[in-house]
């Protein structure tokens, strides 16, 4: 197949415009490519502010079952306990807002990133959830949404790949065969 064929297949599998795909290179977001990159974005902050206010709950516990041991005189062994075991969960959710926020630095910042390569699709069982696709080009691997995407991949054949990077999935913004 030839290249110009392996790009039309490209552009149709993820949906881009030759417009697009020079916005891509230059290192930008192309207009009709935004409302995708938004969608994650607002998922992610969303995400964001679940793990500030639920650390928050935990720690306005804390505090008032810190003030209760103030004003219970007496064995505080239970609450001290308690105390403990709410600082710990506050401690988790802190490590994890802080990998979850770092993993999503490009996506939230809208930086485009580039895998370039030989390509390997590969197609792996996801239990009864069905098929999950992945290509790798280079030495990155990328989940891809749907079998079209996978199959507008040619095993061995050198592509682009312009993405923005997320967790655990990543927004393909588009692709070029070279």
């Amino acid at each position: 197949m030839s290249i110009s064929e392996r790009n039309k297949k490209l552009a149709q599998a993820f949906q881009f415009s030759s417009a697009d795909l020079t916005i891509n290179k230059q290192g930008g977001i192309a207009e009709s490519q935004q409302a995708t990159v938004e969608k994650f974005r607002k998922g992610r902050r969303i995400s964001l502010v679940a793990f500030a206010v639920t650390a928050g709950l935990f720690f306005l516990g804390l505090i008032g079952v810190g003030i209760s041991t103030l004003f219970n005189q007496g064995d505080n062994a239970i609450r001290y306990a308690i105390m403990g075991a709410l600082g710990f969960v506050i401690l988790a959710l802190a490590g994890s807002s802080v990998n979850f926020y770092l993993r999503s630095r490009e996506l939230l910042s809208g930086q485009v990133s580039l895998a370039e390569g030989a390509a390997r699709p590969i197609e792996t069982a996801a239990g009864e959830y069905g098929i999950a696709y992945f290509v790798k080009i280079g030495n990155k691997k990328l989940q891809l949404k749907s079998q079209a995407e996978h199959d507008a991949f040619d095993e061995g054949e050198n592509y682009r790949l312009y993405f923005v990077k997320g967790y655990p999935l990543s927004v393909i913004l588009s692709a070029e065969a070279y």
